[in-house]
């Protein structure tokens, strides 16, 4: 009878033998990514298609060009770097980081009135990626 009691309390039996694989919550974050940047490359290419079939022909339309350009862009990037991220690669952390920055200082520097920046609407733009980030960096540790 004591050995029973012996294999039982062996402390082998209360380890968790399962191999340190990808944390459920980085996993979640990356398939939100994925929704995210496939809608935002549905919108930017129908932007990019309105763009040229509209706009293209009218004079000062580079800035318009220049932010379609670096929301596809930075859109890529975050993709690639959620793809790494789910890899648990760290370099996949730094291109989300500037994936989701490139727009966000992009347009506080494009803004020409200051007060247009601190309605809700642009703060809720601004919001939501800081979040991802701040999200992602909780799961860094795991990441090689």
């Amino acid at each position: 009878m004591s050995t029973n009691i012996d294999e039982l309390l062996d402390e082998d039996f209360f380890r968790d033998n399962k191999p340190q694989g990808r944390p459920v919550f980085l996993t979640v974050l990356c398939i939100l990514t994925f929704v995210g940047c496939g809608l935002l490359f549905i919108l930017n290419f129908i932007a990019l298609a309105q763009f040229i079939s509209q706009r293209l022909p009218e004079e000062n339309t580079t800035i318009e060009a220049i932010s379609l350009f670096i929301s596809m862009g930075s859109t890529l990037l975050c993709l690639v770097g959620a793809i790494l991220m789910l890899r648990l690669r760290r370099a996949g952390f730094f291109l989300y980081i500037i994936g989701e920055s490139a727009p966000l200082v992009y347009s506080l520097v494009m803004i020409e009135e200051f007060y247009y920046a601190l309605n809700m609407i642009s703060f809720a733009g601004y919001l939501v990626p800081v979040a991802f980030i701040v999200m992602y960096s909780m799961n860094y540790k795991h990441l090689k």
